[in-house]
């Protein structure tokens, strides 16, 4: 695994650093009204503190039933049962996705492209909104990154180091879905980048790729047949692109997420195809493993019955990686026309002329001063 060239010291002061700056982003909304979801874990957070069940009158609140208790846990140290107190359990892994992601980056890439990357996750809309209220989403997206980052490193790893990255990302999506059952298709899709970064390692030869593919779609077309004949294909379909009636209207909107991100990201996104070309150029492995991932999630969610920004979170800090790693070669092409700049410096540039001209940045900027909500 490669090693980072800074002393420990440095990269600790740095997460430290990260840390306190998604924090300082992630406290304006804290005194916002509740939301209607938010009282199932706050009753029912009172109802464990009370009875020891996550009870709300006569019955029980058992979805997400971990952040439930981790909700009651705060408060209870905190002696006091409000909203406020309840939503502090979301800041903490809001806080900490940022810094997961520069560790990881860190580690996997360059200081340069893990602090890109950090502050796309510090300057980013749904995640301050989701920081803040009692609700799993937060963290959901901080489970299923470490273990999306712990699948990556253990590729760059072996022994015993690789075993206890596999069982940590293994015991991550485990919790990770417990919150949100789309964990599979993220897995999926993270398992599926790994697969074909572990056949262009090991397997070199034209022929032999052509024979993985071919087992492969042979495989993938008996189990769909097996799907037909049983009728779980058709029940699994059913389930995919089922929506209550009150979403019904965005079941057949397949451009939703497309939109959504061209409405928060402006020209960055248009710009996404060249900027992965370019991180393609400078790190193949980690951007194949991102824009799979990515990509593959981003399929799926777009297809399916089930629509709105928070359920595609969990993936944005891969489309983070690939912008931060794409802007800083788009700095190193720079440096041809000004070469006594420095990459670091001309990167730094980069992003924040993307943040003034795309509209994620103020809106970022809006909700942490807790309006615009």
């Amino acid at each position: 695994m490669p090693r980072p060239s800074w002393p420990l010291s440095a990269l600790a002061l740095s997460a430290m650093l990260v840390g306190l700056a998604a924090l300082l982003t992630r406290l304006g909304l804290m005194g916002a009204p509740a939301e209607f979801d938010e009282l199932y874990h706050v009753l029912a957070a009172r109802g464990i503190l009370e009875t020891g069940n996550p009870t709300i009158l006569d019955g029980q609140y058992l979805r997400a039933e971990v952040f439930t208790h981790a909700v009651a846990a705060m408060l209870w140290l905190a002696g006091d049962t409000d909203l406020i107190t309840a939503r502090i359990v979301s800041v903490v892994a809001g806080t900490l996705i940022p810094v997961v992601l520069f560790l990881w980056l860190a580690r996997a890439a360059d200081m340069t492209v893990a602090t890109i990357a950090a502050a796309f996750a510090i300057l980013w809309p749904q995640a301050i909104i989701e920081a803040q209220f009692v609700r799993f989403y937060a963290v959901h997206v901080l489970f299923f990154l470490s273990g999306a980052a712990a699948i990556h490193l253990a590729l760059q790893t072996d022994g015993k180091t690789r075993a206890t990255l596999i069982l940590g990302a293994a015991a991550c999506w485990a919790l990770a879905v417990g919150f949100q059952v789309s964990t599979a298709v993220g897995a999926a899709g993270v398992l599926l980048a790994t697969f074909l970064l572990l056949i262009a390692r090991h397997i070199r030869t034209i022929r032999g790729r052509l024979i993985t593919a071919s087992i492969c779609l042979t495989l993938l077309a008996i189990g769909l047949g097996v799907g037909l004949a049983t009728g779980l294909l058709e029940k699994a379909v059913a389930f995919y692109r089922w929506v209550p009636d009150h979403a019904a209207a965005l079941r057949d909107y397949r451009t939703f997420y497309f939109d959504q991100l061209e409405r928060g990201y402006g020209p960055l996104w248009y710009a996404t195809p060249i900027l992965g070309l370019l991180a393609l150029r400078a790190r193949p492995g980690l951007t194949i493993f991102c824009a799979t991932a990515f990509l593959s999630t981003f399929l799926v969610h777009s297809f399916g019955g089930m629509k709105a920004l928070r359920y595609m979170s969990y993936a944005m800090p891969l489309l983070f990686t690939i912008w931060a790693i794409g802007i800083l070669e788009v700095a190193r092409l720079m440096l041809r026309l000004i070469p006594r700049a420095g990459p670091a410096p001309l990167a730094a540039a980069a992003f924040m002329a993307v943040a003034l001209v795309t509209p994620f940045a103020q809106r970022s900027l809006t909700l942490a001063m807790g309006e615009g909500l």
